[in-house]
């Protein structure tokens, strides 16, 4: 199996993984609790991770997504300060006030 350090184009196709994965996740089911819109704010969700982690170069996939992985080094925040800025506007807009 390859394997690399996922790159920013690789964003939409690590999301789309991760949101098939969690999909029916007891942890992750009541936040986005409306099966018919889960997928596409699983994917919203996902993006805005995958997007703040990829800088670390701790992010990690095969060619077609079969497998991917995404870490935050130790000590280093989970989300830059613009994503973290667009976080709450992301979550009223996904799931309402």
């Amino acid at each position: 199996m390859q394997v690399r350090i996922a790159r920013s184009e690789d964003s939409e196709g690590i999301a789309g993984t991760l949101a098939a994965a969690f999909f029916s996740d007891p942890v992750w089911g009541w936040v986005f609790a409306e099966p018919e819109q889960r997928k596409m704010q699983h994917e919203a969700w996902f993006r805005l991770l995958v997007r703040s982690a990829l800088p670390h170069l701790w992010v990690w996939t095969t060619p077609a997504y079969e497998a991917v992985s995404v870490w935050v080094p130790p000590g280093l925040p989970e989300l830059s300060e613009s994503d973290e800025a667009q976080l709450e506007p992301m979550l009223e807009e996904l799931l309402g006030a």
